[in-house]
């Protein structure tokens, strides 16, 4: 199984929520991302309770989907992710890179 991906509004954040594994094969994410900034969304986050698993190519994917939301001037961040993949996000040290969150409430700040 792959990743599934769906958006939602939160105020003037749009959210993409995740769920199932994202890997190499996925090339969804970045693509969504990329169209999302391109109809003018500024601030991205991508909810991540539901993803069971990420590969390390895709952490590239994230990079450089967070390098093209900073470049227009806009924010990606990353919200509670699963024990799995905040360890990735440790290990990797990206969680110096990305703003994560725990929960919506501290969307809107």
């Amino acid at each position: 199984m792959g990743v599934s991906l769906t958006s939602r509004r939160v105020g003037k954040v749009l959210v993409i929520d995740m769920a199932g594994r994202l890997t190499v094969l996925d090339q969804s994410l970045k693509d969504k991302v990329l169209e999302s900034v391109k109809a003018g969304d500024r601030h991205i986050v991508l909810n991540m309770k539901e993803l069971s698993y990420i590969d390390s190519s895709e952490l590239g994917q994230l990079m450089s989907a967070h390098a093209a939301v900073k470049e227009a001037g806009g924010t990606l961040r990353l919200m509670a992710p699963s024990p799995q993949v905040r360890q990735l996000l440790n290990i990797t040290r990206l969680e110096t890179v990305f703003d994560v969150v725990d929960d919506e409430s501290r969307l809107g700040q």
